[in-house]
C-alpha cells in the first residue's frame, strides 16, 4: 500500500489526474493504518507507538469530518452558464456572509459526478451582491475548463445543490494606494474582477485614496473570455455611472470609458 501511494503520490499524477491522487491517497492511508494496527496486535495502549497512532489516526478522523460537516452545512444553490467555453457560477447562499475581494470557496457539486461529494475545488469571487450590512447570498465565480471536476461541470441554467466552504483569504489593501495596477493572464483575472469591485463600491461610498485603476490582462484570443468581459463591461460602467453623477457636465464619461476597453481589445487583435 506504501509502495502504491507514493507512486500515485508523484507530481505527473496530482498535475494530470488529481482527482485519482486524492481517492487513492485517502484510501490506501485508511488501510495503512488498519494493517498497522492489526501488526501490533495484541495492543499495549501503554506503548508510546500506539498512542501516537491513535492520536494521528484521530485527529486525521476529526479533521475530514469537520471539513465535510461544516460544508455539507453551508448550502447553497449554483446556475451553472456556459459562454465560447468558459463557465460562469452564480451561487446563492443559504446564510449570508461577508465577502471581500481577493476570497475564494471551495465548491462541492454533487451532481457532478458519483464521487464529486468527495470533490471540493476552490475557486475566486469575480463579484457578489452585498446589502447594508456589508453581507451577501448571491457571488459569482468564473471557471475555466479544465480536466477533471471541472470538465464534467455542464451548464445549469436552473439551480441545483451545491455545498461551500468558505470565504477564505485575505483582502488585499488596495484602497490604501493612489493608483493601483492589476496584471493577469487567462483566467486569473477573476481574482482582479473582486478587487476592481470593492475598490469601486469604496468609491461610491465617498472620497478614497484611489484614483486610478489599470488592468493588464493577457489572453490568447478573445472569444471565450466573454463571460468575462461582459463583467469588466459591468464595472466600467459603474464607473461611469458614478462619472456621470460627479461630473454632470461630462456628457462622454460612459462612451470615454467603454469605448477605451473595446480599443485595447482591437489593437490587440
Amino acid at each position: 500500500s506504501i509502495a502504491v501511494l507514493g507512486v500515485f503520490s508523484l507530481p505527473f499524477v496530482r498535475r494530470h489526474a488529481y482527482e485519482l491522487f486524492l481517492s487513492t491517497h485517502i484510501a490506501f492511508t485508511v488501510i495503512i493504518m488498519v494493517a498497522i494496527f492489526l501488526h501490533l496486535a495484541p495492543f499495549d495502549f501503554s506503548q508510546p507507538s500506539i498512542i501516537l497512532l491513535i492520536i494521528a489516526g484521530s485527529l486525521c478522523a476529526i479533521l475530514m469530518a469537520a471539513r465535510i460537516g461544516i460544508s455539507l452545512w453551508n448550502r447553497a444553490e449554483v446556475r451553472i452558464f456556459e459562454e465560447n467555453g468558459l463557465l460562469k457560477a452564480d451561487i446563492t447562499l443559504a446564510k449570508p456572509r461577508q465577502v471581500r475581494a481577493g476570497q475564494f470557496v471551495f465548491l462541492r457539486v454533487p451532481s457532478t459526478s458519483a464521487l464529486s461529494i468527495n470533490e471540493s475545488h476552490p475557486f475566486f469571487i469575480a463579484s457578489w451582491d452585498q446589502d447594508k450590512e456589508n453581507k451577501t447570498r448571491n457571488i459569482t465565480a468564473l471557471i475555466q475548463r479544465r480536466k477533471g471536476f471541472t470538465r464534467l461541470l455542464q451548464a445549469q441554467p436552473t439551480a441545483v445543490r451545491a455545498f461551500l466552504e468558505g470565504p477564505y483569504g485575505e483582502s488585499p489593501l488596495a484602497e490604501d494606494y493612489g493608483n493601483v495596477i492589476l496584471f493577469a493572464s487567462g483566467i486569473g483575472v477573476a481574482a482582479h474582477l473582486g478587487c476592481i469591485k470593492q475598490l469601486l463600491n469604496a468609491r461610491d461610498q465617498g472620497p478614497t485614496r484611489t484614483q486610478v485603476i489599470s488592468l493588464l490582462w493577457e489572453v490568447d484570443e478573445i472569444e471565450p473570455w466573454d463571460a468575462a468581459i461582459k463583467m469588466v463591461h459591468k464595472l466600467l460602467d459603474q464607473d461611469a455611472d458614478r462619472c456621470d453623477r460627479e461630473t454632470p457636465d461630462w456628457k462622454n464619461a460612459r462612451s470615454r470609458f467603454v469605448s477605451s476597453f473595446d480599443r485595447c481589445h482591437s489593437t490587440h487583435n
